[in-house]
């Protein structure tokens, strides 16, 4: 149903703000970085980047039980199903282990163009973007 596919794009789309800032911060700020990607990598972690894998792996969670709950699935792309499945194996056991938190942090860096393809997702269904319009050439050019 489109009210229920419009309900997950926004909750989608607040996430991805959310998380692109955060993900921002973490590169951009010197001691955080420096902390994530100074030496080993994969045994090293900060509390924001544990807070930001929790936010993401409880968002992959709900997100997926509402695909499955309203049956988005059905007439959409099933994968998107088992990207949440993978995502949260993922995401989970990095959190449970406190390893590889820094390579899950990059592979984050993704949601900011997730932020324009839901940005571009709404202005449709909410008729606002015509085609060909400033509006979607800048959404296009931003979620590139």
């Amino acid at each position: 149903d489109k009210h229920q596919l419009f309900i997950n794009t926004l909750s989608s789309l607040i996430h991805s703000a959310m998380c692109s800032c955060l993900v921002i911060y973490l590169l951009a700020n010197e001691q955080e970085r420096s902390a994530l990607f100074d030496g080993n990598m994969f045994e090293t972690h900060t509390d924001n980047s544990i807070l930001l894998l929790s936010m993401t792996t409880g968002y992959m969670a709900y997100d997926l039980w509402h695909w499955i709950k309203a049956k988005l699935y059905v007439n959409s792309t099933s994968p998107i199903v088992l990207h949440h499945i993978v995502l949260l194996t993922c995401f989970t056991t990095g959190l449970v282990r406190v390893a590889g938190t820094s390579y899950l942090v990059l592979t984050l860096l993704c949601e900011i163009n997730s932020c324009f393809l839901h940005l571009r997702t709404i202005g449709k269904t909410l008729n606002l973007l015509t085609p060909g319009s400033m509006a979607v050439k800048a959404l296009w050019f931003g979620g590139l």
